[in-house]
């Protein structure tokens, strides 16, 4: 809501931007935050004509591929990953299960919160360039590292 004040003076403006925002939108919770700070770019930067189907085309573009990313990432990767150390510690020393279960809170904890308030604010910044910055991340392949290392 924010945006939308810093963006929008007139209140009917800011009311029709608010109600483009209510529509159905869909995908990964912990990358979502990254296509609203696609949006919110768009409506800081790029006002004008035709940004009601813009904002409407960049959230069905994205929330998708950001869906199929984040599951992969987080739900098939990150999470079993993170059982895999509890797991671990408490096969090497069952007295330390309180131990391995903090430990798998922690890092599971650590890297989706750190993802969400990075990438929104790499979003907020670059707009649909964010998926250059992706790239150069290399996320595909850190999906693939994590979900290796949760099947093992």
């Amino acid at each position: 809501m924010a945006a939308l004040v810093a963006a929008y003076r007139d209140e009917g403006q800011r009311r029709a931007a608010a109600q483009r925002h209510l529509e159905f939108f869909n995908t990964q919770p912990y990358l979502a935050n990254s296509i609203l700070g696609v949006v919110a770019h768009a409506e800081l930067a790029e006002r004008g004509p035709g940004l009601e189907d813009n904002v409407a085309q960049v959230k069905r573009a994205m929330m998708g591929v950001f869906g199929a990313l984040g599951d992969d990432l987080f739900w098939a990767g990150l999470m079993p990953a993170s059982a895999l150390i509890a797991l671990t510690v408490y096969a090497v020393r069952p007295d330390w299960a309180l131990v391995g279960l903090l430990s798998a809170f922690v890092v599971y904890n650590v890297f989706h919160l750190w993802s969400r308030i990075r990438l929104f604010e790499l979003s907020l910044q670059y707009g649909r360039r964010i998926t250059r910055v992706l790239r150069k991340l290399r996320l595909p392949a850190l999906v693939l590292a994590i979900k290796a290392a949760g099947r093992s």
